[in-house]
């Protein structure tokens, strides 16, 4: 595959990062229909769908306190939208309808998708592809092999934070000091106004306010909230690195180098190397989800290129 060869501007990893995500538009999708699917605990998700008659479907999973609305997810759907049925997935909490119980998402949160797939019944094959967050739980859910539906055929993951331990202390670096308080300020709002609208709980409310970083918050609230002893115990059960090893289908990540959110841990050659089935491409730029290939951005993203080309490059995965 030709390596990523970033216009000017998006040399820089903050702009590369940037850009895209507050001034890419996706011009020539197909209409994304909305449709709410309950989930075995009678919550429920909601995602966008794009049916063309395929018989193989693509699910795509996105990032922390993104959306199906996420330039990236449209951007992608845009690149596939000819070869393949279209599920763009809100995780919980980041639909447009608030969910029902105080259970939110994370980034190993795999049942939601294996329940989609289960609902989606029709499909002779699933493909998977995360962003960010939406690829951790991509390739997690691609090493459960006794989980995994065997009608999946194929994953891929962009900007992955695998090491989630590394990933969460590199987010709190100065340089990523504007990212993280989005991200806080974002998911603080979430889970104090799911805790007032649902009732009490036996959740610290102050610990909450209080978290100043991603590791603060996910031990007072995404760890207890899912059933882990604290944000450690999550980092270590769900990071992807544990879970790559074990991936019997297909399977691309693609980490830029010079992505500020991603630590040293995020870049698992070593285990890469020991699984056949697994093909990590590495580019100097691109920073997190970014990868546009000019400055007006109205070209598919070199990701979305290389995701293409490495699915048709496999066989029999596509039905018509």
């Amino acid at each position: 595959m030709i390596d990523y060869r970033p216009p000017l501007l998006h040399r820089n990893a903050h702009l590369a990062s940037i850009l895209p995500s507050q001034f890419r538009k996706v011009r020539g999708l197909k209409p994304l229909k909305p449709e709410k699917i309950t989930l075995p605990d009678g919550d429920f998700i909601e995602v966008e769908r794009i049916r063309s008659g395929f018989k193989t479907c693509v699910i795509l999973l996105h990032g922390l306190e993104g959306s199906t609305s996420s330039g990236y997810m449209r951007g992608m759907a845009k690149a596939l939208q000819e070869e393949y049925d279209l599920v763009l997935m809100n995780h919980r909490s980041c639909g447009p309808t608030p969910n029902l119980f105080l259970t939110s998402y994370h980034s190993g949160k795999t049942d939601d998708v294996r329940s989609l797939i289960a609902h989606l019944n029709e499909y002779d094959s699933f493909i998977v592809i995360g962003f960010s967050l939406g690829g951790n739980i991509a390739l997690k859910l691609g090493g459960e092999t006794d989980l995994l539906d065997k009608r999946v055929t194929h994953i891929a993951g962009i900007s992955v934070p695998t090491d989630l331990a590394g990933s969460s202390k590199t987010l709190s670096q100065t340089q990523n000091i504007l990212y993280l308080n989005r991200f806080l300020s974002q998911l603080k709002r979430k889970a104090l106004n799911k805790i007032k609208r649902l009732g009490d709980s036996s959740l610290d409310v102050a610990l909450i306010k209080e978290a100043k970083d991603l590791h603060a918050f996910d031990n007072a609230y995404t760890a207890p909230i899912h059933g882990f002893a604290d944000a450690d115990d999550y980092y270590t059960k769900c990071s992807a690195n544990a879970f790559i090893g074990q991936i019997k289908v297909p399977t691309l990540i693609v980490n830029a180098h010079n992505d500020t959110f991603l630590s040293g841990g995020c870049y698992p050659h070593e285990i890469v190397n020991r699984n056949k089935q697994v093909e990590l491409i590495c580019p100097k730029f691109g920073g997190h989800v970014g990868f546009a290939q000019n400055h007006r951005m109205d070209k598919p993203f070199w990701s979305e290129e290389v995701v293409a080309s490495f699915l048709r490059e496999s066989k029999d995965i596509r039905k018509t």
